[in-house]
């Protein structure tokens, strides 16, 4: 399977994190299940902006759990971003669902992506469509996206992310990532040079050469009713 291997990357995972941009907070868990069927032995390392780092394990029989909410890893923190890896004794698939609090005005909000194999890293990342408040005409609901990516080499880089957009013209922006701080994150909501409306395609770089992987969080506003949210996986090369 394409989607299986022994070491998995997981580019966002969440544990009580409150998005200004939604006004929800958000958290995450990851289903893991043992490609063959039978028993495997995973962990599960997880990585913070400040470059902490946490373990837990869990037998897959053949599937096995990490819940965020409730992970003993995590249990000392009240809040946490970062990125995951599992690694196993033998191939495994893994899904990350995200799922907000429950709000009585607007309801609650979720999303799945695919964890990324070794295979789906790429030094380029397209990321096929992007948007920073942009209105649909047929719902009138305007859309924002965010870019969660991860470092999969092991040397430093810079990441650029440039923007395509629909009249020609291109935008970049870009960061450090480390191994001990192997987070990738662009948020157009929050950047002040891409006007409202921007609808645009992505490519993602690294320099020196580094494969990376990535996946495009999809959401709303904060006034917008019903599960207004998803994800979409970023196509290394």
């Amino acid at each position: 399977s394409v989607n299986a291997g022994t070491t998995l990357y997981l580019p966002q995972l969440l544990k009580s994190v409150y998005d200004s941009g939604s006004a929800y907070t958000w958290s995450t868990g990851v289903a893991v299940m043992s490609l063959d069927g039978t028993t495997a032995n995973v962990t599960m390392t997880y990585k913070s902006g400040d470059g902490s780092v946490y373990t837990e394990s869990a037998t897959a029989t053949p599937m096995a759990s990490f819940d965020q909410r409730y992970s003993s890893a995590l249990s000392g923190l009240s809040s946490f971003y970062g990125v995951g890896t599992l690694t196993a004794d033998k191939p495994i698939v893994a899904t990350i669902n995200a799922a907000s609090n429950y709000d009585a005005n607007r309801g609650l909000r979720g999303a799945s992506y695919r964890a990324f194999p070794n295979a789906a890293a790429g030094t380029r990342v397209f990321l096929p469509a992007l948007s920073k408040n942009a209105t649909d005409p047929a719902t009138g609901v305007q859309w924002s996206t965010g870019v969660a990516g991860q470092l999969v080499g092991n040397s430093s880089t810079t990441v650029t992310l440039t923007y395509y957009l629909a009249n020609g013209a291109t935008i970049q922006r870009s960061q450090s990532v480390s191994p001990s701080f192997p987070g990738i994150n662009f948020d157009p909501r929050f950047d002040s040079g891409l006007a409202d409306g921007t609808v645009a395609s992505g490519v993602l770089t690294t320099n020196p050469a580094q494969p990376i992987v990535a996946a495009v969080s999809y959401a709303t506003g904060s006034t917008t009713l019903g599960d207004a949210c998803m994800y979409y996986e970023g196509i290394g090369q």
